[in-house]
């Protein structure tokens, strides 16, 4: 469900050359699942409490 630690992409001291961009972490992808993780929990906790 989570994707692997990408350690290449952390930000070192050095400043990098101008022009080129550094590659940053696409956080939306981590909220995405924090959200869909939290629905589930949810309709799975209604689902319980409407059967008990």
């Amino acid at each position: 469900m989570g994707r692997p630690l990408d350690l290449q992409g952390a930000p070192s001291s050095a400043p990098s050359p101008v022009g080129e961009q550094t590659p940053q972490p696409d956080k939306s992808i981590a909220a995405a699942e924090v959200v869909l993780g939290g629905f589930a929990t949810a309709v799975l906790a209604a689902i319980f409490c409407y059967i008990r």
